[in-house]
């Protein structure tokens, strides 16, 4: 379990089109060393309850659990980042 950090900032640009950016950072060393994601989409909306999204998204996390002498021992530090597509269903 890791606390969190995060904002959100949306711009309606239209009347169907709206920015939404997004970041968050957690971890802080209570369960992992570090955590952080950002996320920057444009949405439409045509229809009263479905939208669609296209836009980035990045994910870094840095995890380490057990000790490096023992068999258990666990590292993790990565980033990953790419296009996000999606639909999303609202009521």
């Amino acid at each position: 379990v890791d606390p969190l950090i995060g904002v959100r900032w949306l711009w309606k640009m239209g009347a169907d089109w709206t920015l939404v950016l997004r970041g968050d950072i957690g971890g802080l060393q209570i369960g992992s060393d570090f955590s952080w994601h950002t996320l920057g989409v444009v949405e439409w909306k045509p229809f009263q309850y479905v939208s669609f999204i296209g836009g980035y998204r990045a994910l870094g996390m840095d995890y380490e659990d057990g000790s490096i002498q023992s068999s258990d021992y666990f590292n993790f530090d990565a980033t990953i980042h790419g296009p996000v597509l999606g639909v999303n269903f609202s009521w």
